[in-house]
């Protein structure tokens, strides 16, 4: 808020740009600054030391022989960055209280060599003093605006437009140009238009206040207009949209920001004063209204983030780190708790992931000995009924281990739903040497372990699954090679029921066909019946590796 101690003397705000691309802006504001308080206190350092060092938070106190103090502020922060600065000075007269003046800046980026500017500048006279106080200072425009807009490192611009401490003179042929502005919906800056006034039979402009005394009493707070020509009247009577909008025959016009020329009304939002009236109340009465209007009252200031509202954000900003820093320091202990918490959970997982493989692999020999043990009954009850007889068929079941084509018949009876056999199958049992134990345990692995792979569809790596659970090795082809060579994969293809079946896929065991302990079972899955059917067991059919072996 404005310290009722104080007046308001001058405000305004403007953008800057360096005129060299990627150049600190802040160190030009500084520089002008450095130009307009060396020249006004020459005790004053020039070093760009004491200079730069205001660029951060600093402060610089009354001098002797200097009357004036500076206090910078800075924060930086993610949405834009900040800077402010108050000068302070002291005026003094003989017999008379002495004046404290303040100027306020405040600077806020929008790329490294561009920001918006901001200034206010007020005083007031020492309290409790028993004296006269000094006169009321003229209208005059503050030296430290006039030094940055007059900085040649620096492009000053307001509205987009680039500022001047002169009037603009408008000719014939600028109108149009003229009523874009006024109409310019983003236009914030106020436009101030002198019409001129001709005597009846003279080309002599007359106007009721001088553009350049407006011009230098508003600076950057307003574009000053004004024409000399009779001719440019004519132009805006003939070409303005709308008549409510013209200013002529010496009327002063205010064109008030944010304009809505398309609104029904809002002309009247754009004051004129009639020459006679001007007249009437002095050049210098008037140009005290524009300036009150125009660079005192005005409400940025309210909005303005000065040297103690950007220490405050600063503060804030240290506070928001400090507690967001404790909130995730808490919960990297909470992530912390819950990735041991999960590590123990899956350490638990894996054991019981174990122990339920370890039970599988017990039931599946349970299994395997309970089918042994029913074929084993199987074959003594068989020999049981036939105790009697003096002779037995070449076929009748004598003893455990069982024949081949009964442990194939066995689990036709007990797996019909999961395997099958083909003739072939049958007939290769004719070159078989291997153990009956090691043919039952492979088809009870195909049917306990293989079947439920192919038949699910989705189990993914197969041959890496089977062989995990298994004693026995799958594999799902007989390789890259062989595929190649059509002879040799003539030995992989059969018929089951009357349809045409590759059974490439193999349980292997061993590489001796000589050994009993060593065995291929080779296989396909059939997707009409849902089942695997056996194609051979015994011993290695030729592939690309074998055939130059036999």
């Amino acid at each position: 808020m404005h310290d009722l101690n104080k007046t308001m003397f001058y405000k305004t705000a403007f953008d800057i740009r360096t005129t060299d691309e990627g150049d600190d802006a802040l160190w030009s504001l500084l520089c002008s600054l450095r130009a307009w308080a060396t020249r006004k206190y020459p005790a004053l350092p020039r070093e760009a030391a004491f200079w730069s060092a205001l660029k951060r938070t600093g402060r610089v106190p009354f001098q002797e022989g200097c009357p004036v103090r500076f206090r910078s502020e800075l924060c930086l922060e993610d949405g834009g960055n900040y800077w402010a600065l108050t000068i302070e000075e002291i005026a003094e007269e003989p017999g008379a209280a002495p004046r404290h003046w303040t100027t306020e800046i405040s600077f806020a980026w929008t790329a490294v060599d561009a920001g918006s500017v901001a200034v206010a500048l007020s005083y007031g006279d020492t309290p409790g003093f028993l004296g006269p106080c000094q006169p009321e200072p003229s209208l005059t425009f503050p030296g430290f605006i006039r030094t940055i807009l007059e900085n040649d490192r620096l492009i000053s611009t307001a509205s987009g437009r680039p500022l001047s401490l002169e009037p603009t003179l408008l000719h014939v042929g600028q109108f149009k140009d003229l009523w874009n502005f006024i109409a310019d919906g983003e236009r914030e800056t106020p436009l101030v238009y002198i019409s001129p006034r001709f005597e009846p039979g003279s080309d002599e402009p007359f106007f009721a206040v001088d553009p350049k005394r407006v011009a230098a009493a508003l600076g950057p707070s307003a574009f000053v207009c004004y024409s000399q020509d009779g001719a440019f009247t004519q132009e805006m009577r003939a070409c303005i949209p709308d008549l409510a909008f013209r200013c002529c025959h010496g009327t002063v016009r205010v064109y008030a920001g944010r304009p809505r020329v398309e609104e029904p009304g809002d002309a009247g939002r754009h004051r004129f004063f009639p020459a006679r009236d001007i007249e009437a109340m002095g050049e210098e009465a008037f140009i005290g209204i524009l300036r009150r209007a125009l660079a005192q009252d005005v409400h940025f200031y309210e909005t303005m983030l000065r040297a103690d509202g950007v220490k405050r954000r600063r503060a804030w900003l240290i506070h928001t780190k400090q507690v967001k820093d404790e909130s995730v320091s808490e919960a990297l202990d909470m992530v912390e708790a819950a990735e041991e918490e999960k590590a123990v959970a899956v350490d638990l997982l894996e054991e019981l992931h174990h122990e339920n493989d370890q039970l599988k692999a017990r039931n599946d020999e349970l299994e395997s000995e309970l089918y042994l043990a029913q074929a084993k009954a199987t074959t003594l009850e068989g020999q049981l009924s036939r105790a009697g007889r003096q002779t037995e068929s070449a076929d009748d079941l004598h003893c455990w281990p069982l024949p081949y084509e009964d442990i194939l018949r066995l689990f036709c009876a007990h797996h019909g739903d999961r395997v099958d056999f083909t003739d072939r199958a049958y007939q290769s049992l004719s070159d078989c040497i291997t153990e009956p134990a090691l043919v039952w345990n492979a088809l009870h692995d195909l049917c306990a372990i293989a079947y439920p792979l192919f038949a699910s569809h989705d189990a993914g790596d197969y041959a890496k699954k089977f062989n995990s659970q298994s004693t026995f090795e799958l594999k799902r082809s007989a390789g890259k090679m062989t595929r190649k060579d059509s002879r040799l994969m003539a030995q992989y293809q059969d018929t089951y029921q009357g349809r045409a079946i590759n059974a490439e896929a193999h349980l292997a065991k061993g590489n001796d066909d000589a050994s009993p302990n060593s065995l291929r079972l080779y296989f396909a899955f059939d997707e009409e019946t849902g089942r695997i059917i056996v194609s051979h067991i015994g011993k290695h059919l030729d592939n690309y590796s074998t055939r130059y072996l036999k």
